[in-house]
């Protein structure tokens, strides 16, 4: 459609437009007195959704139909023969888009009875069809025409094609044959030859140079030559060829030279290199013939090796002759300055060495005996100094039998002033081939060293004597120390029961005529007596630490914490107490002395923590990798000064007094009695007014050192808590 037609339709279009609204037909198209077309399907929801749907689906290829078309048209317009035809597309694709809208409407006046625009459309979609039919009725023969003419020029244009790819196939056959038996020539040739054009780019190449210099042809062809030559060639090789062009004059041309040639892993060899020009169609080219004469350089370089080796040998010999002697007085020297004896022999028991150490040590020089008769001619004894030392006991004949040993023997005689101790080992020689040929053996005078045993073994029986003598004491003392502690705690208990019961006595019967002072002071005597039957108990069992062993075996620590805990509430009744307990380990211990720690350290936080509105009191552990588990017991309390916290575990030593927290100073004391029975420790942290905190371990190796600082780093987190 050409642009006058296309532009007289919209113009009629923009006519028709304005003439329904100036004659208001567009209020009269779009009337809805009508019922919607659903109520003719009854309003059944299937009915009414299949007609949507495929009225919508017609309607959507339509316009993809459309848009394909549109797309056609504008390929089209590229080629002459089919660009006056194109407003039978354009045409086409109105009717479709008219055909489109016809369904559009049907889907609308489902809900909206507009049935006057629907049948508006359908009169424009009726137009549209009839002048689609009537242009493309028309244009059918002269399109028909046109496509024969396009397919006869299609077919001629094949025809003058095919002639022309005969005619060449025939002259590239000849070609090709002649290609071929050259490059059967060139193949067949076990030097290289490279063709380089004017500009030293490579035109081609035979087998021989892909073997040669370990390219792939395709990598060659169509570079430069320079690729193949290592430096200096390299950086020189345009300076060549620009001279050659401009003067005619190389080194090269025809002439045989040797270079070097650069393979594709970089390993450089040498060549022989030949080259000749020739010209070719008018293109000027070279040749070049390549030859690799490594193996005539090495051969060359091998003879000039050869006689170098044999020059260097004469003078290695005469050098190492001069050194051998050098090294025989050396040796000597070393041989007679060593302090150890050396002494060596063949297979025949021949002496091939034999030291000055080894004649003092021995006390007498080698000497041509037999294997047999060496024990007795050295009068060489076993430890116990009186029998002869056995012969095939004797290092070296064990060493010439090729094998290793090593003794110590006695040896007494003449040439001795007294009897000597010696250390003897022993060892086989053997060849480049591993064939015994003899022993050596190396003897040392160990003479002081078995008087200094001797001596340290006389020490040692003396000093197990003293020991025992010390053991048998210790068990002495211990056996008085418990009598004396019976005895101690029967006679301070009688007089204070007696002090006690006269004190009842007085009170119950003068207590109405005592005065309250007197009554005042009677208390105080009674609480006396109480504290000092403790304290006789503390000191007994602190006694007894000592002598009870211990019966270890596996503890749950936190059945033992719950007991304490049971023994320990009525210390908590009106108090509020919040006992903290995280699951404990199980550990190796005796469980009754553990129990005594756990029940002074828990009865110690319900004490010192009295003055809190609320006492809390934690339990956990720590634990790290390659350390002692380490059990801590916190609480809120009254705490104490750092600077005394080298007495706390001493004797009767307290940091408060009596008046503030009752108490003996005897419970620390045996809490560190029961750890280090064990192998631990045990250490506190505190601050005043802030609390305390009591670690121990139940076990000790080298890093429990470093257990404050452990704590330091902190715990683990509480997992159960204990009402």
């Amino acid at each position: 459609m050409t642009a006058r037609k296309i532009l007289a339709s919209a113009t009629i279009g923009i006519l028709l437009l304005v003439i329904l609204v100036r004659t208001r037909a567009l209020p009269f198209l779009f009337s809805a007195n009508y019922l919607p077309h659903r109520y003719c399907y009854l309003a059944q929801p299937d009915l009414i959704w299949t007609n949507v749907v495929m009225d919508g689906l017609i309607a959507a290829s339509y316009v993809v139909i459309f848009a394909c078309l549109f797309w056609i048209v504008a390929q089209l317009r590229s080629t002459p023969q089919t660009r006056a035809y194109l407003w039978v597309f354009v045409a086409f694709g109105v009717f479709i888009v008219a055909c489109a809208s016809t369904h559009l409407m049907e889907v609308v006046t489902i809900w909206w009875p507009v049935y006057r625009l629907s049948v508006a459309f359908k009169l424009a979609c009726a137009v549209a069809s009839i002048i689609t039919a009537v242009l493309f009725a028309r244009a059918a023969p002269k399109i028909t025409a046109s496509i024969g003419q396009f397919l006869e020029t299609l077919s001629q244009s094949r025809r003058e094609h095919a002639a022309d790819v005969t005619a060449r196939i025939k002259v590239e056959g000849q070609v090709k044959d002649t290609e071929a038996r050259l490059q059967a020539i060139l193949d067949g040739v076990a030097d290289c030859i490279i063709t380089i054009d004017a500009n030293g780019i490579i035109v081609s190449v035979n087998p021989a140079v892909v073997k040669t210099f370990e390219y792939e042809a395709e990598e060659l062809v169509g570079h430069n030559v320079k690729m193949l030559m290592p430096e200096p060639h390299r950086s020189t090789h345009d300076g060549h060829l620009a001279r050659y062009h401009s003067t005619g004059m190389t080194k090269a041309i025809g002439v045989g030279r040797e270079l070097e040639g650069l393979t594709k892993a970089g390993e450089v060899f040498p060549i022989e290199l030949t080259i000749t020009e020739l010209l070719l169609d008018g293109q000027r080219l070279f040749v070049a013939l390549i030859r690799d004469i490594s193996e005539r350089v090495r051969s060359e370089a091998a003879r000039a090796q050869q006689a170098a080796e044999l020059a260097r040998q004469g003078n290695e010999l005469v050098r190492s002759q001069h050194e051998l002697e050098g090294q025989k007085v050396m040796l000597r020297s070393v041989l007679d300055s060593v302090t150890e004896g050396l002494v060596a022999a063949d297979e025949r028991g021949k002496f091939l060495l034999w030291n000055p150490a080894a004649e003092k040590i021995v006390g007498l020089s080698a000497a041509d005996r037999s294997l047999e008769d060496w024990m007795a001619h050295y009068a060489a004894y076993l430890p116990d100094t009186v029998t002869p030392f056995p012969k095939e006991r004797n290092p070296l004949l064990r060493a010439v039998s090729g094998e290793a040993s090593s003794a110590e023997m006695f040896v007494r005689h003449p040439g001795l002033d007294r009897g000597a101790w010696i250390e003897s080992n022993g060892a086989p020689l053997r060849d480049k081939d591993g064939v015994v040929r003899g022993g050596v053996i190396a003897l040392r005078d160990i003479t002081q060293r078995k008087t200094d045993e001797l001596e340290i073994r006389g020490l040692n029986e003396d000093l197990e004597g003293r020991i025992a003598q010390r053991t048998a004491q210790l068990e002495t003392a211990n056996q008085e120390l418990e009598s004396f502690s019976y005895s101690v705690s029967h006679h301070l208990r009688a007089p204070l029961r007696h002090i006690s019961g006269f004190c009842r006595i007085l009170v119950k019967d003068f207590g109405s005529e005592l005065m309250p002072e007197a009554r005042a002071h009677l208390q105080r005597i009674e609480d006396a007596i109480i504290r000092m039957g403790l304290l006789v108990d503390g000191l007994l069992g602190y006694a007894r630490l000592g002598r009870q062993s211990l019966r270890l075996r596996p503890t749950d620590l936190n059945a033992l914490v719950a007991q304490v805990i049971l023994m320990v509430q009525p210390e908590c009744e009106g108090r509020d107490v919040e006992w903290r307990v995280a699951h404990l380990p199980e550990v190796e211990c005796d469980p009754i002395l553990v129990d005594q720690v756990l029940q002074q350290l828990l009865s110690n936080a319900v004490k010192y923590s009295r003055g809190r509105k609320k006492a809390v009191i934690e339990i956990d552990s720590i634990e790290q990798r390659g350390a002692p588990v380490v059990i801590r017991v916190r609480d809120n309390g009254a705490g104490f000064d750092m600077i005394y916290a080298q007495k706390l575990f001493g004797v009767f030593q307290r940091m408060h007094t009596d008046s503030e927290f009752e108490g003996t100073g005897v419970g620390l004391a045996t809490v560190q009695r029961i750890v280090q029975k064990h192998g631990g420790r045990v250490w506190a942290e505190a601050e005043p007014e802030h609390g305390a905190t009591f670690y121990f371990t139940l076990s000790g190796d080298e890093q429990a050192e470093m257990a404050p600082e452990v704590t330091a780093a902190g715990a683990q987190r509480l997992t159960a808590r204990v009402p």
